[in-house]
């Protein structure tokens, strides 16, 4: 370390004549050479996760370890690209991390500059809260203009049965599920033991005590995240996978890797490479319907996952959200049935046959697990509202009744978008899922993103296939179509999005608007 600390001080600089403080200190009065900062990284490019990333990683290890002093200026963006042999948008997009973060600092006319500590500890953590703010999904929900035509939660309208029990609920029946303080971390009864009939139903024999109620299936991955995973630890998706799951384990801290996917979903023989050469702490998956690509999880791939989990001792954890909600045929049971001594936890949710707004979800698991998660759910919000669990312990038993509606009503809305795709953008591929409440359109060219940002100026919200890609850097020439919402809605949407494909493609044929109010 001492030779290092003489190589980076012993030439380019000039006179240092402030000491470093507590605030941001210039210390340096001249930009490094590119040989020392070259140095001074390392093999910053080793490891997983995207290149940018890994190149911001090594920077802020260089500082934090006195390999490039704070204070110090860094070489221009193309000059370093070019010395790391990676392209300027990677160099550009690891400053700008690094900025966010409060690690850099950008100087008018002098270039990029390197700062004292990240930022106030009274802060936070300005750099996840920032990257979650822009995130697609999570920016829609906070809402947008009224006349803004919606291709971004897949998330469906509430059922009518929801208001009719909410309405129909009797002073006994909340009488007796008020009773004492309404803490309940691992979840009424009454509820718990509705669930597990529910899933004894489908092949998966289950108990009272084998099921925890959460606040959403979004809580009930974040919690066994929690219970399985530290920071750095391995963790295996699906690419593309859902975008919740990657924002709760990338804010849990994991280390994420990725298995392909097909047309019989998850490819177990990578997953299997992945069991033998890195061993990961859990593992998520959504076999019934996946989101966002709509496919199903082959059977034979379900007894495979659950041998792996099995054999290497690793909880796979199954989101079988959606498993009501085919077009053509239902899926194969669970994966958890194929092994009931595999470490595998079956997740559901009311949201996706009723409504989101119900905020409950549950996990299928051991005795043992479930009891631990419990302690978990205690410490987050000592249990799910009462009211949300006695509406949904009378909606339950209606769920197949509901279910037929919402896969009829589903089927009619996925044509109406097949057919606007069809006629406004036939360049486009949008293969008819298995089930769910998306469509993965394939566009000719990977343009996402930048047709993303042109569709906002067309009163069109969607979300690029990158959103769903472990590495952001996979799917560019993806989009996610919910077809969720009224077919009227549908169809202007997708003429919207044709305006927009048309500044990318360079066609000349515009076609006038509509009025539509959404």
């Amino acid at each position: 370390m001492i030779a290092i600390q003489g190589l980076l001080w012993s030439g380019d600089y000039g006179n240092i004549d402030r000491p470093i403080n507590a605030k941001w200190s210039e210390n340096v009065s001249r930009v490094l050479p590119i040989a020392t900062v070259t140095a001074a990284l390392g093999e910053w490019a080793s490891g997983t996760g995207p290149l940018y990333r890994r190149l911001a990683d090594g920077l802020e290890a260089a500082v934090d370890h006195g390999r490039i002093p704070i204070g110090a200026g860094l070489p221009p963006e193309r000059h370093l690209a070019t010395a790391l042999s990676v392209s300027r948008s990677t160099v550009v997009a690891a400053f700008d991390a690094l900025k966010r973060a409060g690690r850099l600092e950008a100087r008018q006319g002098s270039g990029t500059w390197v700062r004292g500590h990240a930022r106030p500890p009274d802060e936070g953590n300005l750099e996840l809260v920032e990257e979650l703010e822009g995130h697609a999904i999570l920016r829609d929900l906070s809402g947008r203009p009224t006349q803004t035509v919606e291709f971004t939660a897949a998330a469906v309208d509430c059922a009518p049965e929801v208001t009719t029990a909410i309405v129909g609920l009797s002073g006994d029946e909340v009488s007796m599920w008020s009773r004492g303080h309404g803490y309940s971390p691992q979840g009424y009864e009454g509820l718990r033991d509705v669930i597990a009939q529910r899933l004894t139903g489908m092949g998966l024999e289950t108990n009272t005590a084998q099921v925890l109620i959460t606040s959403g299936a979004t809580q009930a991955v974040l919690l066994t995240a929690r219970l399985y995973l530290e920071p750095g630890a391995p963790a295996v998706l699906e690419t593309p996978s859902y975008a919740g799951a990657i924002d709760v384990l990338h804010a849990e801290g994991a280390r994420l890797l990725s298995v392909d996917m097909d047309s019989s979903g998850a490819r177990t023989d990578q997953l299997a490479e992945l069991m033998t050469r890195s061993l990961p702490r859990m593992v998520y998956l959504v076999p019934d319907f996946h989101n966002p690509s709509g496919v199903v999880l082959s059977q034979r791939r379900r007894e495979e996952v659950a041998r792996l989990a099995a054999d290497y001792h690793v909880p796979v954890v199954e989101d079988i959200v959606q498993r009501e909600l085919w077009l053509d045929e239902p899926p194969p049971p669970p994966i958890a049935t194929f092994d009931p001594d595999a470490p595998v936890l079956t997740v559901g949710s009311m949201s996706k046959v009723f409504w989101g707004g119900l905020r409950l979800g549950w996990i299928r698991g051991s005795e043992t697990t479930i009891a631990r998660l419990a302690r978990l759910k205690a410490v987050d919000d000592f249990g799910t509202p009462a009211i949300a669990q006695l509406v949904s312990a009378k909606l339950l038993p209606q769920i197949d009744t509901t279910a037929a509606w919402r896969r009829t009503e589903l089927r009619r809305r996925f044509e109406v978008l097949e057919d606007a795709v069809a006629r406004h953008l036939p360049e486009w591929t949008c293969p008819r899922p298995a089930g769910g409440l998306s469509a993965w359109a394939k566009l000719p060219s990977p343009c996402a993103d930048e047709l993303v940002r042109r569709a906002e100026s067309h009163g069109v919200a969607v979300v690029p296939g990158s959103t769903f890609a472990v590495d952001h850097n996979r799917h560019t020439d993806r989009l996610r179509l919910p077809f969720v919402a009224p077919p009227h809605v549908i169809e202007e949407g997708i003429r919207r999005l044709a305006r927009a494909w048309a500044e990318i493609d360079g066609r000349d044929t515009v076609m006038p608007p509509q009025s539509v109010v959404v």
